[in-house]
């Protein structure tokens, strides 16, 4: 049940990463991804940690 968890809570930090991306295309995309890399890797951690 807390892989379910995990992965609505991912899901709804995609949805809030796409809002909250701004719409300029002149900005650099790889700094996002930086930050959705780490996002994504303290979101696996949390979900560990919950599981226990």
């Amino acid at each position: 049940m807390s892989g379910r968890r995990g992965r609505r809570i991912r899901k709804s930090l995609q949805r809030a990463a796409i809002i909250r991306l701004p719409p300029a295309k002149n900005e650099h995309p790889t700094m996002f991804s930086c930050f959705d890399i780490r996002i994504a890797r303290i979101l696996a951690l949390y979900g560990r940690h919950q599981s226990k």
